[in-house]
């Protein structure tokens, strides 16, 4: 729950910012308080306290105190919640390097653990049946698109990918039917990705999209594949939300090698049949 707050903070009002902001500095007292105290010691309402809450997906706050407990009784008692403020806060060298890896484990294991496999399963689909596909990415992400790429092309795909705003308007327009853009962005709100999207769309392109599950861009495409992993944008903030979207992404292609290998194999036996 600590790094879904941290993902979803610029996305949240400024009353329920001012929540995931002291729960993350103070995450027992946030369990140890009733929702009156609590509230009156943050300044913020009783009912910002629910919205907060289903803003993050639990059903009121009860349920994401419940799961907020659930997620610190997993850790070592001598060890307090990792997340990125705890983590910049450490001078100790030895604290720093168990605390990133502690970290980056955790938040690789909560993208696992909530990864739709429905939705990976569609969006292998679409890239197997896919005319062409076009990759792009947006702030750190640039990077992770140009990653996904080399991997498709490994696969025999027709691939390409963009990170200049003004390349991606000229390539998304030669875009058509049957065609796949696989869209990388860490907030889902890059200025005029959404208007983009809907106009490839309305083109018979389908489109995939590596988000966060705040984003308004989960709405307006075809497959959301959704990783909660903080990523502030700071020269220092670790990459770990690079580090699920390339998780990610070499999920999306050994899934895709396995299906044409399988494809292959029957076309196989087909032959052999026929013979």
């Amino acid at each position: 729950m600590l790094n879904r707050i941290q993902t979803q903070l610029a996305q949240l009002s400024t009353a329920e910012r001012a929540v995931g902001d002291w729960v993350i500095a103070h995450p027992t007292q946030a369990l140890e308080q009733d929702t009156r105290t609590l509230a009156r010691q943050i300044g913020v309402s009783q009912p910002t306290l629910v919205r907060f809450a289903r803003s993050l997906g639990c059903a009121g706050y009860d349920h994401f105190r419940l799961k907020l407990a659930q997620e610190i009784a997993q850790r070592p008692a001598s060890r307090p919640p990792v997340t990125l403020a705890t983590l910049a806060a450490s001078a100790d060298l030895d604290a720093l390097t168990r605390g990133l890896f502690d970290f980056s484990i955790a938040a690789l294991a909560q993208v696992r653990e909530q990864l739709d496999r429905a939705a990976l399963a569609r969006a292998v689909a679409l890239l197997d049946g896919g005319r062409q596909v076009l990759c792009f990415g947006y702030g750190n992400a640039a990077s992770v698109a140009d990653d996904a790429r080399r991997r498709l092309l490994r696969l025999q795909l027709q691939v390409s990918a963009a990170a200049e705003p003004s390349l991606q308007a000229l390539a998304a327009a030669q875009l058509g039917t049957g065609d796949v853009l696989l869209v990388i962005s860490h907030s889902g709100q890059a200025p005029g990705l959404s208007e983009m999207t809907s106009e490839v769309r309305g083109r018979g392109v389908a489109v995939i999209a590596l988000t966060s599950s705040a984003a308004p861009l989960v709405r307006l495409v075809d497959v959301a594949l959704c990783l909660d992993v903080p990523d502030s944008g700071d020269a220092l903030t670790p990459g770990t939300a690079q580090l699920a979207q390339l998780a990610l992404l070499d999920l999306l292609t050994l899934a895709l090698a396995s299906t044409r290998a399988a494809k292959a194999t029957r076309r196989a036996a087909r032959v052999r049949k026929q013979r």
